[in-house]
């Protein structure tokens, strides 16, 4: 991967020392902080973000963009640190690859200033936590992550990245099947293969491409699909608004899948 500028910057900043420099990430789900810091010349760096308080010293860095370098082998997870009920990570600490520090060597001037805007390598996971977000349950959502369309609550077949249903009839209860592509490749090979995505389609009142923002444009995408782009900040747009479909009626296994799943994000198990 080709890293954006504030990724190459970072990555510039962690070569210098190599040893001794970090990258962390700590704070709650929506309060949170990177700190860059390095042991030889003690300087802090802090990247700090809340809702719309998104400036930094290192101008554009977001928490995805670390996740993305970590996920592409240009950093190394080293330290976190995990709660023990909840098992809820709330720090991180990355130092850099020799991948990342030869990645560093081959840059040009010009790829380290934010002159022109470049794609954020975005991990599946920070995706799907935006989405989630975004469809919440304070708005009558109940989101769920790798979902089994074919049977309404099978536990084996193809799986969708996301599907939500909302509960209030004021919004005609309906149902959103949401599939994830991170990369250009990744969508091509989709749009090859329209009957992966028909169970989904044949249980869902809308269906949606879910995307960093700028790797698919709204016009690229079937018409009978809608397109979301994730921004590295954790907000989402719609780009091209899905048409409703027909769909099937939900089942008793569709709803015994609900609860169980329910019951597993609200009551998770002890750790042994």
């Amino acid at each position: 991967m080709k890293p954006t500028p504030p990724q190459a910057r970072l990555l510039r900043l962690l070569a210098k020392y190599p040893k001794q420099g970090h990258a962390l990430i700590r704070g709650g789900k929506h309060s949170s902080y990177l700190e860059w810091r390095s042991d030889v010349d003690r300087v802090d760096t802090y990247i700090t973000w809340h809702h719309d308080q998104r400036e930094a010293a290192l101008k554009g860095l977001r928490q995805a963009s670390i996740l993305g370098l970590a996920e592409a082998g240009l950093l190394e997870l080293v330290h976190q640190s995990v709660a023990e009920w909840t098992g809820y990570v709330h720090g991180q600490e990355f130092v850099i690859t020799q991948a990342g520090i030869d990645i560093v060597q081959m840059l040009a001037p010009e790829d380290f200033e934010s002159k022109t805007h470049r794609v954020a390598v975005l991990p599946a996971s920070f995706i799907l936590n935006a989405l989630a977000e975004r469809y919440a349950r304070s708005e009558g959502w109940l989101f769920f992550r790798e979902w089994v369309p074919g049977s309404w609550g099978s536990t084996h077949g193809r799986r969708i990245d996301a599907f939500a249903f909302n509960r209030w009839s004021s919004r005609g209860y309906g149902r959103l099947a949401f599939e994830v592509k991170r990369s250009r490749q990744d969508f091509r090979s989709e749009l090859a293969n329209p009957e992966k995505r028909a169970p989904a389609m044949g249980v869902a009142t809308q269906f949606f491409f879910v995307c960093p923002a700028g790797v698919i444009e709204a016009k690229e995408v079937p018409e009978e699909t809608g397109l979301l782009w994730v921004y590295d900040t954790g907000e989402v747009r719609q780009r091209k608004a899905a048409p409703y479909l027909p769909a099937s009626e939900p089942t008793w296994g569709f709803l015994g899948a609900v609860v169980q799943r329910l019951v597993d994000m609200d009551f998770p198990r002890r750790p042994e």
